[in-house]
């Protein structure tokens, strides 16, 4: 499957190539698969959520908010999380 981003104002809307308005993801499975990943990620590389925050620049509270779907992280973000997991961005992006 093909998907494709479209970003404006900083939200990210995620959409199926082939059937855009059919198959668009729902922002909040976006952010929960999201924070399921770097939760995952963090754990199995043994960081706490404060490590991972001091490491990338933010509050734990932030961090926390992350990986319980209740906040919806920059694109930079994004990518210094991923960094600081020592991972491609790919791989917590759930499209």
């Amino acid at each position: 499957m093909t998907y494709g981003i479209y970003a404006k104002d900083i939200i990210v809307a995620i959409w199926h190539k082939d059937n855009m308005p059919g198959n668009k993801l729902k922002e909040n499975e976006v952010k929960r698969e999201f924070g399921a990943r770097v939760r995952a990620v963090r754990l199995r590389l043994k960081k706490s959520q404060e490590d991972l925050a001091l490491d990338i620049g933010m509050d734990l509270t932030s961090i926390n908010e992350i990986e319980n779907g209740h906040r919806n992280p920059k694109l930079n973000t994004v990518f210094k999380i991923a960094s600081a997991l020592g991972i491609p961005s790919s791989k917590l992006l759930p499209f």
